[in-house]
């Protein structure tokens, strides 16, 4: 009995040990920039997808990219640095040709880009009025883009709330 026993406590230090040796190499200082952006790229990895090719789909994507640096706490230092790989190659360009004040700044960046798209509120509207059932599309995916771009317009026209 004494011997499983002891076995049990050898068992429960050998772990513990393991826990704090790995604690060691988790943490990162926070003091250390390139530590933290690294902590962030390989959260953001398994994430994140490229910037979509569709135009009106890059204000989604936005959004989205914010709503994950916001869940992971983020700081508004890094988040500039770490959208750039998932950048059109087009953006990319178009940031490195930005001032380093407006290129260090996502929500800068962010506007460059949307301007640079012409997304407003007329091109929402238009494209909705304009978008087609595509025949590989099903009807939830179709009615997925529809509810998109209606969102996005109301959006672009700063509607929070509907009255019937």
């Amino acid at each position: 009995m004494k011997e499983l026993e002891l076995k049990v406590i050898c068992a429960q230090m050998e772990r513990d040990a393991k826990r704090a040796e790995l604690r060691k190499t988790v943490l990162i200082d926070d003091d250390d920039e390139a530590a933290q952006l690294k902590r962030y790229v390989q959260a953001l990895t398994h994430i994140l997808a490229p910037q979509p090719d569709e135009v009106t789909d890059t204000l989604g994507w936005f959004k989205g990219v914010e709503n994950q640096f916001h869940k992971l706490s983020v700081t508004p230092e890094f988040r500039s640095r770490l959208i750039y790989k998932y950048l059109l190659t087009r953006f990319r360009a178009l940031c490195s040709r930005l001032s380093s004040d407006i290129r260090d700044d996502f929500d800068k960046i962010k506007e460059a880009i949307l301007k640079d798209l012409g997304l407003s509120a007329k091109t929402f509207l238009e494209r909705f009025n304009r978008v087609k059932k595509r025949p590989s599309d099903t009807f939830t995916l179709y009615e997925s883009r529809l509810t998109a771009l209606l969102k996005q317009y109301l959006s672009s026209r700063k509607v929070e709330t509907l009255t019937y």
